[in-house]
């Protein structure tokens, strides 16, 4: 089958030669129609990177991932597309395995899971939480909105995954995400795909590696994370995560990190599961104190 590439970017020069380098590896060259990146307006190489492994770039008509996607939708032609992100390495047999995946009965999205590359108690911390909660998140009966900001966090993401067009497109493209923070496009196709009655496959045999530098880069995302909670439970029409939910787990962080650690062999989780906690924390306060869902 024949498919565009898309990937929507802003000041990737870090990561963004060797994603794509990856990428036009892993997915065979006969088999793609166009390589589109649509930029956010970098400063940094991201765009001669891009021309040099042989993609367009196209400059994002409004701002942030949801705005940058939509810009990508306009432009693709291929009865399928797949979506990547600037610090994605692709994970080897991802081609092979998700374009069969797309031509299964009622499947408009389908997906790789992903793990970050460090630190080594971030890895292992979502490590466990995909093994404990992907029979739930798989289950078209778990229709919770609460199933749909975890399934998010360790699936259903924007970073690795195909796409039927014309499904996306009678959904009406990438849901609006009006505050930008780079985090929540991901939940709200999601619980779109359910409300219609369509499957967002994730094979959790291909898993893909999510370049981090550091932890920081680990803390900056949670906090992204936080600040969008407010937005989602007004979008979802939820409060299933809150300042309130939040304090309990919170408070327990460092036994619940305890247990974990113990259970995958990893220390690093002792220290790194609080800190996530605490900085999702601080981010659900920042975004409930600017107001975004009252």
């Amino acid at each position: 089958m024949k498919t565009d590439l898309v990937m929507w970017t802003f000041n990737g020069s870090r990561t963004l030669d060797v994603v794509l380098k990856r990428i036009n590896n892993v997915v065979p060259k006969e088999a793609v129609n166009q390589r589109l990146i649509v930029d956010d307006g970098s400063t940094d190489g991201t765009v001669l990177i891009a021309k040099a492994r042989g993609w367009q770039v196209i400059r994002n008509q409004g701002r942030g991932i949801s705005d940058g996607a939509n810009t990508a939708l306009k432009h693709v032609e291929a009865p399928f597309f797949c979506s990547f992100e600037q610090d994605l390495l692709l994970s080897p047999n991802w081609w092979h395995v998700m374009s069969k995946h797309i031509d299964e009965d009622n499947v408009a999205l389908a997906s790789g899971i992903r793990l970050p590359d460090k630190p080594a108690g971030s890895r292992k911390y979502y490590q466990y939480v995909i093994e404990r909660n992907w029979k739930i998140l798989n289950n078209p009966n778990s229709y919770k909105p609460a199933y749909f900001q975890e399934a998010c966090s360790y699936g259903h993401s924007l970073d690795n995954t195909v796409y039927n067009t014309k499904i996306l497109r009678e959904l009406g493209g990438f849901p609006h995400n009006s505050r930008n923070f780079g985090v929540g496009t991901d939940t709200l196709l999601y619980k779109q795909t359910r409300d219609n009655n369509l499957k967002w496959l994730v094979d959790y045999s291909v898993c893909s590696t999510h370049l981090r530098q550091s932890l920081r880069d680990d803390m900056s995302h949670c906090l992204r994370i936080g600040k969008s909670i407010a937005m989602l439970n007004r979008q979802l029409n939820s409060r299933s995560i809150s300042l309130t939910s939040e304090i309990p787990s919170l408070a327990l962080s460092p036994f619940r990190a305890l247990k974990i650690a113990l259970k995958m062999k990893e220390p690093g989780v002792t220290y790194f599961y609080p800190i996530m906690r605490f900085t999702l924390f601080q981010g659900i306060c920042e975004g409930y104190r600017e107001g975004i869902s009252l």
